[in-house]
């Protein structure tokens, strides 16, 4: 922790003499509460706490806020900036959004080569809640379960692309509601030509709903993780979220002020502003399919009503309330389980191998943050012809092969 300590202390005087964008993100990084530092703490004799060598350098690089490595070879000074910035080959983004800065703002504004980074994070993040669940005897864990199987079949596949959509609108919920009501009125009607008339009515209600939007809004939802514990049952939609965005970024300086101007604890532990919006956008993503839940235990269908929780992360390892929720839901299980069987002939108390549990599920969520960042800092900036952030070679390299073919 010394080492991390210095090198703030080397960086803040530097960042104090830049205009308002840094200066607002060197409060940021005074109050965030990430827990990257754990990743130089981690036990390697765990096969999954060992980095790469690119991938230790640019986690390392970026969380002592220093630049990072220059790939381009086009880096630049600017103006404000105690750093030379190099500039995206693509051209997806103009004016400041082009430029490749120590956060990370580039890697995750939709460049193209940096999407094999963020898709790895996301797959990462659910294998690593699968990984812990498997560990916990008695949870059952399904990874990417399909909707109509967390319904009991009550819809079928064909119904839930239909009804449950990745981008719903307000009006788009209100309608899945009134169409699932519809739905359980024509299960209920005795067999007969009326109940084919109303079950051909709900059903042109659902082809309604399709119609007039773009493709990328038919996408359907899926949840990440399903986990099972007798009768509790916990559904978890995982992400990770950048908190310097263009977007975010106000809103962030807001609560980050907040955070270092008050005096209460319960203000000084709120969220990243990013949590709480990835949060309440995937509440929306999710919320006709809670309805559909709710309405399940009202039936007499579901004994217990699931619980919905969209895990959120930030790129700088800040995790969010449904880590922790997670974390406790099957933590707690486990040393239950520890309670319940006799003493351990290594005569470890359960508290702490709880304990134990809990600081290895935070820290290989910090490792995903740390993995999926160096994998988007490798291929930011490139051309869009590069598959998967392949690096092009340096122009000495093509000298060479020009001279000697």
């Amino acid at each position: 922790m010394r080492c991390t300590r210095s090198g703030r202390r080397l960086y803040t005087p530097i960042s104090a003499r830049v205009p308002v964008l840094a200066l607002t993100k060197t409060w940021w990084q005074r109050a965030q509460r990430t827990k990257g530092n754990t990743v130089f703490f981690a036990r390697l004799s765990d096969h999954d706490n060992r980095l790469l060598p690119e991938e230790f350098v640019c986690w390392t690089r970026r969380f002592l806020q220093l630049p990072p490595l220059t790939r381009l070879g086009n880096a630049l000074p600017r103006a404000h900036y105690d750093y030379d910035m190099e500039e995206c080959l693509g051209e997806h983004n103009e004016a400041e959004d082009s430029w490749l800065d120590i956060y990370g703002t580039h890697d995750n504004s939709q460049c193209a080569p940096t999407m094999h980074g963020k898709h790895k994070g996301h797959t990462l993040l659910k294998y690593v809640v699968d990984r812990f669940a498997r560990m916990v005897p008695g949870v059952r864990s399904q990874v990417e379960p399909h909707t109509h199987d967390i319904l009991d079949g009550q819809y079928s596949e064909a119904d839930c692309r239909r009804l449950f959509r990745k981008y719903p609108s307000a009006a788009h919920s209100k309608t899945v509601k009134e169409i699932t009501d519809e739905l359980d009125k024509v299960r209920a009607m005795p067999a007969g030509q009326d109940r084919d008339a109303a079950a051909a009515a709900a059903n042109a209600k659902m082809e309604a709903l399709n119609t007039n939007i773009t493709q990328k809004d038919r996408k359907s939802v899926r949840l990440d993780v399903q986990l099972c514990h007798g009768s509790d049952e916990l559904l978890i939609d995982a992400t990770i979220t950048h908190s310097l965005s263009k977007s975010a970024r106000q809103a962030e300086c807001k609560r980050t002020l907040e955070r270092l101007q008050s005096g209460i604890a319960r203000v000084k532990d709120l969220p990243a502003r990013a949590i709480e919006t990835a949060r309440a956008k995937k509440q929306r993503t999710y919320g006709p399919l809670v309805y559909i839940l709710k309405k399940q235990v009202v039936d007499g269908r579901r004994p217990k009503e699931p619980l919905v929780e969209p895990m959120a992360v930030t790129t700088f390892g800040e995790l969010g309330p449904g880590c922790t929720l997670v974390q406790e839901w099957l933590a707690m299980r486990l040393k239950a389980h520890l309670l319940a069987q006799s003493a351990r002939p290594d005569g470890r108390d359960p508290a702490k191998i709880t304990g134990r549990f809990r600081a290895d599920f935070r820290l290989a969520i910090v490792m995903v943050c740390a993995r999926r960042a160096a994998a988007m800092q490798l291929g930011s900036g490139l051309p869009h012809a590069s598959i998967r952030g392949l690096r092009p070679p340096a122009p000495a390299v093509d000298d060479f092969i020009a001279v000697n073919t």
